[in-house]
């Protein structure tokens, strides 16, 4: 069997952990089945190992395994912080780690390391990234009652995914953060408005979930 190179592999994490942010499941389990298919027959390197495991740990934050996560990010550490990796490997550790904080409902926590991870993100080019950093802060900010903050971070977001077809149900999601936060707010006519759009577009969408919490 041929073997097979590691930037194709990088590639399909990079398609992997696109498909992670769009929420879907099936996709996102059979793609990971197949990477893994793959790393017998490629050149060993260290770095795509890595990658793939701390795109494993957000995985498992997807599929709600937030001890298998915790897990995999503690293991990582060392290695995903060493001087030689790159910035992009730094962002994920960081904001998978702030994710993963968030989980357990330690929000001030999830916050310090969504900050440290933005340092690493004004490197990296890419504005669907940059849109899904806004939305977990967004979320963030939210839990600690920091309205404002959460909806600054809240339009950052929905500007972007709303410009993207693919993205569509994380739009809505945003949408509706800024719902809520105005309801705590209590700009109540504001808030209302949010929340029948988003039902609205939940409901021609097939997104049921967002339309009950709408």
């Amino acid at each position: 069997m041929s073997t097979i190179a590691f930037e194709e592999v990088g590639q399909a994490l990079n398609d992997w952990y696109k498909i992670i942010k769009q929420h879907d499941f099936p996709k996102a389990a059979a793609m990971r089945k197949e990477i893994e298919s793959t790393f017998p027959n490629m050149k060993e390197n260290q770095t795509v190992l890595l990658y793939f495991n701390l795109i494993d740990s957000r995985y498992k934050l997807m599929t709600e395994d937030y001890n298998k996560s915790g897990e995999l990010l503690d293991d990582l550490k060392t290695k995903a912080l060493e001087n030689n990796t790159d910035d992009m490997i730094h962002y994920y550790f960081y904001f998978f780690s702030g994710m993963y904080e968030f989980h357990q409902k330690r929000y001030v926590k999830a916050i310090m390391y969504y900050k440290i991870a933005e340092e690493r993100l004004k490197k990296i080019p890419d504005e669907i990234e940059k849109a899904e950093f806004h939305y977990y802060l967004c979320k963030a900010y939210y839990k600690i009652k920091q309205n404002v903050f959460s909806i600054t971070h809240a339009k950052i977001a929905y500007d972007t995914f709303k410009a993207h077809e693919t993205y569509k149900e994380k739009a809505i999601n945003t949408e509706l953060m800024l719902g809520n936060n105005k309801l705590d707010l209590l700009l109540y006519n504001e808030a209302q408005k949010h929340f029948e759009n988003v039902q609205r577009l939940a409901k021609e969408n097939g997104f049921r979930l967002t339309e009950s919490f709408a």
